[in-house]
């Protein structure tokens, strides 16, 4: 050691007077740094652990100070003196026999003589490496994910010198090439990764890898060799597309895919599958293991033997390498999924006993209530949707036989059914389970005797309830008893609650070494069971014979044992409201262990349920009398709504000194409408449409605050603000107004309405005021008047009327006159004479003096003035003669039409002929049968004559029913133009009048008899339109009647040319004249 400390001091020193030639420049502690000086050796030291370490500390020559204010610190510490010494006047030695392993940062500093607040100012600095020479590695692994690339990894020894590893691999039988890692030369990295994108990739085909790892530091380095079979670290991916192929209730199929590069993999992969259902437990895995060929990535595979139908399955599928290690670590991630098998009919029918069922009288004396029970089977066996119990059969036997009775139960749960109003005789149930897939196979049954053959029930039976679950159940024994069945039903509550919870049961048979004897005999029996947790039960007893059962007798209550005898079960609070509570109770057991005499109730208000410290001094409430003591309800008054109470009863019997306390029972009141009302209301702010104010809940709420209710006027609005002072602002008001304001606290219900306050609006807009109407128009102008605006909004200070020429358009602005708001009319004069709109507006003026104006109402037309009276007048003058002219023309008009009219109407006077006229006669030289009919001409309407009303003779009426050929013509008029319009010619000629006294009204038969008269006819041919009515070969003429209408008259002749014109000279008939009236009908010539 002495020879290696000189060796260095002779390099030292050489060091230094090299550098002593050196300018100042150089004597720094690092390029581009001003320093006072430098440390040798210079930069970052590396030390193997155990050796020496020495670091110098140099000043430039030039310095004023020496060595002596020179120090070292190492990691902020500073190192004792005793650890450096004094070379020489410009140099400090630091020096340590055996450095501890480790990076340490050494700090030369100077305390300056030029700036003393420059103290340990810092001279230069050493980075200090001691540690060891490269060291094997641990845990190298390399593991190849999914079979795609190769991650080789490992744990770096601790070592203090930076170490750097370089990793390379060969194939086998091939050194002469090695392909390093794709980063290298890292310090202290751990890893590599090769794969299909890297340089060099990944060598995917082959299965070994020989591996060289070199660890290199200052102090060494070295070189360790692995060999790892490639296939044996695969470490796959999950399976994709895991699914669900065919369900049975028993078995699930199901397939799944492995990865595309595990088609081609070599040694291939094994598959594990775990499952468990919902009814395992959560640590219980079936598993089982499945081995595929090689090449199949696409499997397939049934799991078969399952327990449970219409039950889920959690499966998970893992995937590993067929020559990896079969450890946990080596298996993929799971696919997982979750299946349901396919349901089935349920696996059990509910278990029955003997004695499972239970009789009560019925209201009708000759009917009996039956309750049948059953014990749920588990839920594991209901095996489908849909589960119940179903009674598929009821069985009742009577003198006349067995009868299949259909009776629905009127109350069924999932552990009995009622059935109501049932005889006294014997019964017997068939009870199934049932779900959407069908019945159970088997069917259970419960045979109720009647009640003539029903052994008598147990008499006496009580139960004690003790510690850990252990009850003690005991009853008196009847003669001729087989045996007794103890139920018990695990339910949330005890009687009288109905059984609605698991009902299980067990056997006692009897053996007089069991009964225990008391004052009255041997008969009682006395039996312990123990039920694990700390639920509820209720126990039942059954007296059994080899055939029959008495049914189930339920114990109505539980006797505490000795220790806790002192405490009243079975009361509850069966209703509460704001201001009472009802209790009630049931106390059967105590009846029977003492004479109760009466009950005392304590009650008081309390802070909270956690806190059953009265906060108010206690109340009491005394009932005596032993007529409540089962069934009771006591109703407790006068209690604060929405308060929490502590309430507890006492039983007091014969002995002062034995009171029977119950446990206590917490309960809080419903809310109520808070008794106080809202205090401190308060205006803040009023605006011309909006009020502000505030108010303070009130102290009592009775609940929990939900809203508020602002009532003005006949508005009301909610505010949900809850704050301990509540603003509110009333919107939407009308200005000028006085509103009464009231506010109401509300919880379920609201309170009564606070005190009034009462707040005006300000001063607003006035609302659109009506049209103003228009009093006169004269030469001097237009006078209107106007109403207020129905809200005026303000004191309506003015009005503002508005004169508009109509040829002005709407949009172009007319000068208005303000007037004062004591006004209601206005003229206006000396106007152009024209129509003129007139609108008006109210005004008022606002608090700040701001001129508040109201819409323009909807304007009022004015008509055109006349500018000089003596003109209007004559235009009225000239006007009434105009009319008065008018009616004078159509009353002249009027007169000269009636006259023309009756002129006319004189003309249609009825002629008689004689009575033996023969009408062949004017047929005679056209050789026309003797009783050819002839057609009439029909009139619109009748004439006013004097046989106007007559009804033609049936011989006439027969003459209008003949075809369209057979019709005769009238005779020529002058006058008729080319259509057969009306004669424009004034009166006519007589012998039209003789002509037309023909008429179609009479058909003169062979032998010369009148026919039976007969009705015209709607349908007649007389009525139709045929075009030969139409034509002109027809002559007709018509005559208006003064009312309007149409009337005429017609002359009828024969068509052919040979007829005579004008007058028909007839000979006398011998029967008389023959008379008859024109037949006014409407008919198609007419037309």
């Amino acid at each position: 050691m002495e020879v290696t400390n000189y060796c260095f001091l002779v390099v030292f020193l050489l060091h230094h007077a090299v550098f002593s030639l050196a300018t100042s420049e150089n004597l720094t502690c690092g390029p581009g740094l001003s320093t006072p000086g430098y440390t040798f050796p210079k930069g970052d030291i590396t030390l193997e652990y155990g050796s020496a370490l020495e670091i110098y500390c140099i000043l430039n020559p030039d310095r004023k100070e020496n060595a002596s204010s020179l120090s070292f610190t190492v990691n902020g510490t500073t190192i004792p003196q005793s650890a450096y010494k004094i070379v020489n006047r410009t140099t400090l030695k630091l020096y340590f026999k055996k450095h501890p392993p480790g990076r340490y940062v050494y700090h030369c500093l100077l305390d300056s003589i030029d700036d003393p607040s420059s103290k340990n100012r810092a001279v230069c600095l050493n980075v200090v490496h001691v540690g060891y020479k490269p060291k094997e590695v641990s845990n190298f692994s390399c593991i190849s994910q999914n079979w795609e690339n190769m991650n080789c990894t490992w744990d770096p020894p601790n070592n203090s010198v930076p170490t750097y590893y370089e990793l390379r691999f060969y194939l086998k039988g091939d050194r002469k090439y090695s392909y390093p890692c794709p980063v290298h030369n890292v310090v202290d990295q751990n890893n590599c990764v090769w794969n299909a994108s890297s340089n060099p990739p990944h060598r995917q085909p082959y299965a070994q890898y020989n591996f060289v790892l070199t660890a290199i530091n200052r102090l060494g380095n070295l070189t360790k060799r692995y060999t790892v079979n490639q296939y044996a670290r695969v470490l796959p991916n999950k399976p994709s597309n895991l699914s669900l192929v065919e369900a049975t209730p028993n078995s699930l199929v199901i397939s799944w895919n492995e990865g595309h590069p595990f088609k081609s993999f070599p040694p291939g992969i094994v598959n594990r599958l775990i499952y468990q259902s919902k009814w395992d437990p959560q640590t219980y895995w079936e598993v089982r293991n499945a081995v595929f060929p090689p090449k199949e990535t696409s499997r397939m595979y049934n799991i078969t033997g399952l327990k449970y139908p219409h039950t889920l399955y959690d499966i998970r599928v893992f995937t590993r390498s067929s020559v990896a290690p079969d450890e946990d670590f080596w298996w993929s991630e799971p696919a997982t999924i979750t299946l349901r098998t396919k349901p089935t009919i349920p696996g059990h029918p509910p278990l029955t006993d003997i004695g499972s069922f239970e009789t009560s009288d019925s209201s009708i004396e000759t009917e009996r209530n039956v309750y049948v029970y059953w014990q749920q089977i588990p839920r594991h066996l209901e095996n489908g949707d849909k589960f119940e119990y179903k009674i598929i059969r009821i069985e009742e036997f009577t003198d006349d036989g067995v009868k299949i009775r259909d009776i629905t139960p009127t109350e069924v749960s999932k552990t009995f059914a009622k059935f109501t109003g049932l005889s006294f005789n014997r019964y017997k149930f068939t009870i199934v389970s049932s779900n959407s897939e069908g019945y159970s196979t088997n069917a259970s049954y419960i045979d109720v005797p009647s009640k003539k053959q029903s052994p008598p029930e147990p008499g006496s039976f009580s139960k004690i309830a003790f510690d850990n679950g252990i009850y003690e159940l005991s009853w008196n024994v009847a003669p001729n008893i087989l045996s007794y069945t103890i139920f018990w039903c695990d339910n949330k509550k005890d009687r009288p609650f109905d059984c609605q919870g698991f009902l299980n049961w067990t056997k006692v048979y009897v053996n007089k070494d069991d009964l225990q004897c008391d004052e009255n005999g041997c008969g009682l029996l006395q039996k312990n069971i123990t039920l694990s947790g700390d639920n509820v039960y209720q126990f039942a007893l059954s007296a059994n014979t080899e055939t029959s059962s008495s049914g189930m007798v339920w114990a109505s209550c539980t006797v505490l044992p000795q220790l806790a005898k002192g405490k009243l079960r079975n009361i509850w609070i069966s209703r509460i409201g704001s201001t009472f509570i009802e209790l009630s109770w049931n106390l059967d057991c105590f009846v029977r262990s003492r004479i109760i005499k009466g009950f005392e109730i304590i009650y008081c208000p309390i802070t909270d349920p956690q806190n059953s410290n009265c906060k108010e001094p206690s109340q009491n409430m005394t009932i005596n009398g032993l007529e409540i003591i089962n069934g009771a309800k006591v109703t407790i008054n006068n209690l604060k709504p929405y308060t929490t109470y502590m309430l507890y009863v006492i039983a007091m019997s014969e002995n002062k000194d034995d009171r029977i306390k119950s446990d206590a029972l917490l309960n809080t009141t419903l809310e109520a409408a808070p008794d106080l009302v809202p205090t401190n209301m308060a205006i803040h702010k009023i605006t011309n449409s909006s009020i502000t104010l505030s108010w303070k809940p009130p102290v009592s709420l009775n609940g929990v605050l939900r809203y508020y209710q602002v009532i003005y006027g006949t508005d009301v609005t909610r505010v949900e603000d809850k704050s301990e002072v509540v603003y509110a602002t009333l919107n939407n008001l009308r200005s000028f107004e006085n509103y009464e304001i009231r506010v109401s606290a509300c919880t379920v219900t609201c309170s009564k309405n606070s005190a009034l306050i009462n707040a005006i609006t300000n001063v607003g807009r006035p609302d659109k005021m009506d049209p103003p109407i228009i009093l006169n128009t004269t030469k001097r102008g237009i006078q209107i008047s106007w109403k207020k605006p129905y809200y005026p909004g303000g004191y309506l200070d003015f009005f503002d009327v508005k004169l508009r020429p109509d040829r002005v358009k709407d949009h172009e602005e007319a000068p208005f006159t303000r007037l004062n708001g004591s006004l209601f009319s206005y003229q206006w004069k000396e106007l152009e004479c024209e129509i003129y709109q007139v609108q008006v507006r109210a005004v008022n003026v606002g608090e700040d003096n701001s001129t508040l104006e109201g819409e323009w109402s909807n304007p009022t037309s004015s008509n055109c003035m006349f500018k000089d009276k003596d003109s209007i007048d004559a235009w009225w003058y000239i006007l009434v003669g105009v009319l008065a002219v008018i009616a004078i023309s159509i009353a002249f008009g009027y007169f000269t039409r009636c006259m023309w009219l009756k002129c006319k109407a004189m003309q249609n006077v009825g002629v008689k002929l004689p009575p033996q006229l023969e009408l062949n006669n004017v047929y005679k030289d056209n050789k026309f049968p003797a009783d050819q009919p002839i057609t009439n001409h029909i009139g619109t309407t009748q004439l006013k004559s004097l046989d106007t009303n007559i009804i033609p003779p049936p011989d006439q009426e027969l003459l209008l029913v003949k075809k369209e050929s057979e019709f005769i013509e009238n005779s020529i008029e002058d006058g008729e133009d080319k259509n057969g319009d009306r004669e424009s010619s004034g009166c006519g000629s007589g012998h039209d009048s003789v002509s037309s006294s023909i008429t179609a009204g009479t058909h003169i038969t062979d032998s010369g008899t009148e026919a039976d008269e007969r009705p015209p006819s709607p349908e007649s041919p007389v009525f139709s339109n045929s075009p030969r009515n139409r034509s002109s070969d027809l002559r007709q003429r018509n005559i208006s009647h003064s009312n309007g209408g149409e009337e005429g008259f017609s002359r009828l002749a024969l068509t052919p040319a040979s007829v005579p014109m004008g007058y028909v000279t007839v000979q006398s008939a011998p029967r008389g004249y023959v008379s008859h009236a024109p037949l006014f009908l409407d008919s198609p010539i007419r037309k």
